[in-house]
């Protein structure tokens, strides 16, 4: 019989953890995430969303450098998931390495897939390259392609400085605008 044999773990019990993981993130509770969430991967080691979510808590506590192997195990596994590729581009570029995750964002096919953050996101990637007319052209279809004013008047900002017309009191006026639509209270932008 199947005597002596060591049980494999339970795959739900993986899944349990993933889950809470998952609601003390979004409650932001993250080391709590992080601990659930490592602790989900070893039983379910090939599982994409568990490396993706983990890899936002990295990414939430400034630790670049342990999302980046994830979210490169998980782009291996979604190759087509544009969200993926979006935030491994994103992770490189915390990480300095513009080029590598400019060239990341460009695995994105289908410039539909595109949502405004990720257009600004590539913007700003471009930016750091010097592709300053494509960052241009990225940052003003995210403008035109959202409601969120917010982030609008962020991608307004950042792309300021790297314009060469760009004077203070233009930098000053944006900043300002930003200002007066972030919340006044204590609560975090992401």
């Amino acid at each position: 019989g199947l005597d002596g044999l060591v049980e494999p773990p339970d795959w739900s019990d993986g899944v349990r953890l993933a889950m809470d993981g998952r609601a003390a993130k979004l409650r932001g509770a993250l080391d709590e995430a992080a601990d659930l969430l490592e602790a989900a991967i070893i039983l379910l080691p090939d599982d994409a969303i568990v490396m993706k979510d983990l890899a936002a808590v990295y990414l939430s506590t400034m630790r670049p450098e342990l999302a980046e192997p994830l979210l490169r195990e998980a782009h291996r596994l979604l190759p087509d998931d544009t969200i993926t590729i979006n935030d491994l581009a994103v992770t490189l570029g915390r990480l300095y390495r513009f080029g590598e995750a400019e060239l990341v964002m460009s695995k994105i096919r289908d410039e539909h897939d595109l949502s405004p953050q990720m257009l600004f996101n590539r913007g700003t990637l471009r930016a750091s390259i010097g592709d300053f007319e494509g960052s241009r052209r990225d940052i003003d279809a995210a403008k035109a392609a959202t409601t969120d004013l917010c982030l609008a008047l962020q991608s307004e900002c950042a792309l300021l400085p790297y314009r060469s017309n760009t004077t203070a009191a233009m930098l000053r006026d944006a900043m300002a605008a930003l200002g007066n639509v972030l919340p006044h209270d204590e609560s975090p932008l992401m």
